[in-house]
């Protein structure tokens, strides 16, 4: 099982399974970063929520919640079977979060088949 405590994590960076107590925190970061792709944000908290919920038992695993030195939301990832979404704030980008998220979804899964 990909553990997501370890790999190649930006020194200050930590890193946790997301809950669904993260909801409001992760739609923020979504919002935050299809603003500054696309100047709207499109993500719904509902569809964050369902994300995290299906994760269910499997959260631990399958979902990933990265705080920045501050404490703020840097980052956020899940993997569910041939699907994953990774996210980067728009603020911590070019720091390497999104090459160990990748890197991370990859080996995670790799491990679902």
């Amino acid at each position: 099982m990909a553990d997501p405590f370890a790999g190649a994590w930006p020194a200050g960076y930590r890193v946790r399974p997301a809950t669904t107590a993260d909801t409001d925190a992760v739609h923020r970061l979504a919002g935050a970063g299809e603003r500054a792709l696309h100047g709207l944000a499109t993500t719904d908290a509902d569809r964050i929520a369902a994300d995290l919920g299906m994760a269910g038992d499997a959260a631990a695993c399958d979902t990933v919640l990265v705080t920045g030195p501050a404490g703020d939301l840097a980052a956020w990832g899940w993997v569910r079977g041939r699907r994953a979404t990774v996210q980067v704030h728009p603020g911590h980008r070019g720091r390497g979060l999104g090459t160990a998220l990748l890197a991370w979804s990859e080996a995670r899964a790799r491990e679902l088949g």
